[in-house]
């Protein structure tokens, strides 16, 4: 796959840009026209969610103080929303990135595509921050080949204990608790339902660090993300269990859902997920 970052790094003019970084990330050929909002453009900016739960969306520290120490003209400058181009060359792009395994060796190469495709997006709207942090994490990946490990890539230094389960391995653990709401409103008490999953998807004991009793270890994933508190490692992923039963709900509210018709979207995320 060709470096889309290396073709882009030596091409980068002098001038400032976002944060003292270079105006221009890509050449104009590869980027998409701006386009000025019209004044009866609107922003919507969605509520912010209570501060007293784990289960919220809310905006990083980071990231507020970044957006509070953007230079002057970069944060006056108007947002334009991206023209459909823009957007199907993304979604183009995301296509091919992904539709096929990865090189042995080069498994981070879809993923630097995908960041730079959001990049080019970004600049199209105008977001210039946006659009150099999502090259700079680009730039961070590829720079992983030789050996070379920026910041923003660096494993945090643990004061003590073992490392938690990967965050990739927490997301499908998310995904079989929502299968398993799915199956409770099938009629199934939650035994049941856990011993459902044990004999119908075995492979997903390669979710488990330890032990062999996926049953009872799905009951000590439900309580752990029950349990989890704001700010800690879990507290992303009850949000996203929250969220994603949520979603489930409101999808098939309007639809005459049976019994076999909830098993069968248990079934179709639980067949999803490759552990």
């Amino acid at each position: 796959m060709r470096s889309l970052v290396g073709e882009h790094r030596d091409s980068i003019p002098e001038g400032a840009g976002p944060a003292g970084q270079p105006s221009h990330i890509f050449p104009p050929s590869m980027c998409f026209a701006l386009r000025h909002p019209s004044k009866e453009t609107v922003v919507t900016v969605a509520p912010m969610a209570k501060k007293d739960s784990a289960v919220e969306a809310s905006p990083t520290a980071e990231t507020v103080a970044a957006a509070q120490e953007a230079p002057a003209e970069e944060a006056a400058a108007p947002v334009a929303p991206p023209t459909p181009t823009a957007v199907l060359d993304l979604i183009r792009e995301l296509d091919h990135a992904f539709n096929a395994p990865p090189k042995p060796g080069r498994e981070r190469d879809p993923f630097i595509e995908v960041l730079v495709a959001v990049a080019r997006l970004a600049r199209a709207a105008g977001l210039r921050e946006a659009q150099w942090g999502l090259t700079e994490l680009a730039y961070a990946l590829q720079d992983l080949d030789v050996g070379r490990v920026a910041p923003v890539v660096r494993p945090t230094k643990r004061k003590g204990g073992s490392p938690p389960d990967s965050s990739v391995t927490w997301i499908m653990r998310v995904r079989v608790l929502s299968a398993l709401d799915a199956l409770q409103r099938s009629g199934m008490t939650q035994e049941k339902a856990r011993s459902y999953i044990n004999s119908n998807y075995p492979k997903l004991g390669r979710l488990m660090s330890r032990g062999r009793d996926l049953p009872g270890t799905i009951k000590r994933w439900q309580r752990e993300l029950g349990e989890a508190k704001k700010g800690s490692f879990l507290a992303p992923f009850a949000q996203q269990l929250f969220d994603t039963m949520k979603d489930t709900r409101n999808i098939s509210a309007p639809m005459s859902m049976t019994p076999d018709r909830w098993r069968q979207v248990a079934d179709n995320m639980l067949a999803r997920i490759q552990p």
